[in-house]
């Protein structure tokens, strides 16, 4: 990993020399990542592309984690802490999803459509 670390320093140091306007240091991990694929240097740099495949994803996995318990601290209040779970875990999951717009419509008229039993 440190003898990609280097050869990716010496990539970033002729890049730079090349464009000097670019400003570096104000690169994301993102913009690292893309950077590396635009030049084609995940082959020779599969390890730290991997380790920052890896980092991006958590940071997003984990933000929605943190959502979930935010939420889930919102819904189980002190007057609801008598719920049963699975009303718990439903109110979890439309407070969680609250963005998902639903077409109530389209939905009653594909209901109609189906063949009752």
């Amino acid at each position: 990993m440190i003898a990609e670390i280097n050869c990716l320093w010496c990539h970033i140091v002729l890049y730079k020399k090349v464009n000097p306007d670019e400003q570096i240091a104000n690169w994301t991990a993102l913009d690292l990542l893309r950077w590396v694929y635009k030049w084609k240097l995940q082959e020779s740099l599969t390890n730290f592309v991997v380790t920052l495949r890896i980092f991006l994803t958590i940071t997003v996995s984990t933000a929605s984690c943190e959502r979930s318990f935010s939420n889930l601290k919102l819904i189980k209040m002190h007057q609801r802490s008598t719920m049963s779970q699975e009303r718990l875990s439903n109110l979890a999951i439309l407070s969680t999803e609250r963005d998902f717009n639903v077409d109530f419509n389209n939905v009653i008229e594909k209901f109609a459509q189906i063949k009752t039993r």
